[in-house]
Parts: C-alpha cells; sequence; structure tokens
C-alpha cells in the first residue's frame, strides 16, 4: 500500500480545513504537527493524475507538488495554531512562521 492524499483535488484540502479545525478544538497547545513524510504516490491512478496536474502547473520534481500540498494544507494559522511538520516540507514558499522538526533529531 502507498496511498498518498491527492493535491490534486479541491475535496482534499476541504477534508484538511475541516479536520485541522477539528484537531484543533481537540488540543489547546498553540501547534499543530502536519507531518510532510514524502510519499511516492506510486499507485498508478494517483502518478498519472499527478503528473498530469504538475504539467498543467509548471511543476518539474514531486518535491514542488509536496510544497503546493504543504502550501494548500497550512491553514493551522487559520484554526489560531503554528504549523509544525517533518524537514520535508522544508521549501522556499513555505511561510516563515512554519517550525521545522528535523528528522535526524529523532534518531538520537
Amino acid at each position: 500500500m502507498d496511498a498518498a492524499m491527492d493535491p490534486t483535488r479541491e475535496s482534499t484540502f476541504e477534508f484538511l480545513d475541516a479536520f485541522l479545525g477539528e484537531m484543533a478544538q481537540l488540543f489547546p497547545d498553540p501547534y499543530l504537527h502536519i507531518g510532510g513524510t514524502r510519499a511516492t504516490g506510486r499507485s498508478g491512478t494517483q502518478i498519472r493524475r499527478f503528473r498530469a496536474f504538475m504539467d498543467a502547473h509548471g511543476m518539474k520534481t514531486t518535491a514542488e507538488l509536496q510544497a503546493y500540498f504543504t502550501r494548500g494544507s497550512e491553514d493551522p494559522a487559520a484554526h489560531h495554531k503554528q504549523m509544525v511538520g517533518w524537514d520535508e516540507i522544508l521549501s522556499p514558499t513555505l511561510p516563515q512562521e512554519a517550525v521545522i522538526q528535523n528528522c535526524m533529531a529523532s534518531n538520537f
């Protein structure tokens, strides 16, 4: 199983906004970890749809697609939370307020 959330569908971002809103209400701390561990999207239907979306939006790498997805799901701020994510979300387009958690630090 190599499933990934589909960044090509608006319904994915609608779901994430509702989910983040619910999590923000359940947990009082100021941070919300969005994860960000790389997904390969190897599912045949996903990879075709992802590639077509990337081509239509001028994206050359899956890292650019992940950055697009992260920006689209970045709305912890809309729920009064600060975004935290694994270092895979780091990109030039990431909001400067985001907190990056280095995966290597957890290996010690």
